[in-house]
């Protein structure tokens, strides 16, 4: 292998395992002041947001199977091997914890969780480009992170 080939190589190595643990690492802080931050404040975030950030989380944790590739070629030096093996499970458990955390943060208010938790009823208001309203009923569940909801087939939807 040519040496500037062997040279790129180690760089796209060093580059990869670098990024995943700096990624690994900031969004775990994130996810941990955020959850405090909503917690003193007694607030949410939308869901958009904390689903894009899972989805950033995810996305990191990605970074740890071209590292996980190297592992066939570092089975002849234990202290290499233990050092690769070491970063990928870094990478996992610590993106895994962030998504743990990321899903513990509220999504609601707590008035409208409460709301949604007691009610099976609601009504839901749409009016359609000439002004006219229509109201329909709606049953719903909620699970804690989504609202489902029933309605019939010849209802207004617009």
């Amino acid at each position: 292998m040519p040496l500037a080939l062997s040279f790129l190589l180690l760089w796209e190595i060093s580059y990869r395992i670098g990024l995943g643990l700096w990624m690994t690492l900031l969004s775990l802080l994130r996810s941990s002041w955020l959850k405090k931050a909503v917690k003193e404040r007694e607030g949410y975030v939308p869901y958009e947001s904390l689903d894009y950030l899972e989805d950033m989380d995810l996305r990191n944790m990605t970074m740890a199977f071209p590292i996980s590739l190297l592992i066939p070629v570092t089975l002849s030096d234990v202290v290499l091997l233990s050092i690769l093996l070491g970063i990928v499970i870094f990478i996992v458990a610590l993106t895994a914890v962030s998504i743990f955390r990321l899903r513990q943060i509220p999504l609601y208010p707590n008035k409208i969780k409460e709301l949604l938790k007691t009610g099976k009823f609601a009504y839901f208001g749409t009016s359609d480009k000439d002004g006219q309203t229509h109201v329909t009923p709606l049953i719903f569940v909620f699970d804690g992170r989504s609202a489902y909801i029933v309605t019939s087939k010849i209802s207004n939807k617009s």
